[in-house]
């Protein structure tokens, strides 16, 4: 079982993330299984400590069921973004898509490219500044047309270009991009209010859990 206590310590003073609800989400999950074999305890025999047990250790179903849709693999910051199942919300899912499409935008205006140009390694990279450009080779830099082609920046050994096309292209990632953290951030925003309500609940499974630890 993760440290969920911690966990939940950490969303309520807003300084948690979405790893944070995975780690609640899965300790919940190994409460429920605890909770039905302590059940079939006390139907063997009637222990008081047990059953003080049993009135902590809440199923939580529900929450688990909300905290469903975080992936197995989410990062330590909502920022982030990427923690979101994709199956288990289709808007997100569609914006995925148009995300994928742009990729393969790029991939396709790079073929056209050097099939224009005769420049069989130029190549269509991206940079966090610059974002997506077209870098050719210093040797090659005569071969482009300067009247499509606008030149963004100029390197030791190649210099890098620009077009209209990739230009609309980048700005459709950026907004399909941007559209995606923004919803899993209001995603995120909506679990972590769930959980912060069922806080003293999770508390007294978190104490409930201590104590069977040693129990």
């Amino acid at each position: 079982i993760y440290d969920f206590e911690r966990a939940i310590a950490r969303l309520a003073v807003n300084r948690g993330g979405p790893r944070d609800l995975y780690m609640i989400r899965e300790s919940l999950k190994i409460i429920k299984v605890l909770r039905d074999l302590i059940g079939e305890s006390l139907s063997e025999k009637n222990s008081l400590a047990l059953s003080k047990l049993m009135l902590n250790l809440n199923e939580f179903s529900d929450l688990i069921n909300d905290l469903e849709i975080i992936s197995d693999s989410p990062p330590m910051l909502a920022r982030d973004g990427g923690f979101i199942k994709l199956d288990s919300y289709p808007e997100i899912k569609e914006l995925m898509e148009l995300k994928f499409t742009a990729n393969d935008r790029i991939l396709d205006l790079q073929k056209k490219y050097r099939s224009e140009t005769g420049v069989a390694n130029l190549r269509i990279k991206a940079t966090n500044i610059l974002g997506y450009y077209i870098e050719v080779n210093s040797q090659y830099v005569d071969k482009i047309d300067k009247t499509r082609f606008v030149q963004r920046q100029t390197l030791a050994n190649a210099t890098r270009f620009i077009t209209e096309e990739l230009i609309e292209v980048q700005e459709k990632l950026n907004s399909a991009q941007s559209l995606i953290l923004a919803k899993e951030l209001e995603i995120y925003d909506g679990l972590c209010e769930k959980v912060i309500t069922a806080y003293a609940g999770l508390c007294r499974a978190a104490k409930a859990l201590a104590y069977l630890d040693i129990f």
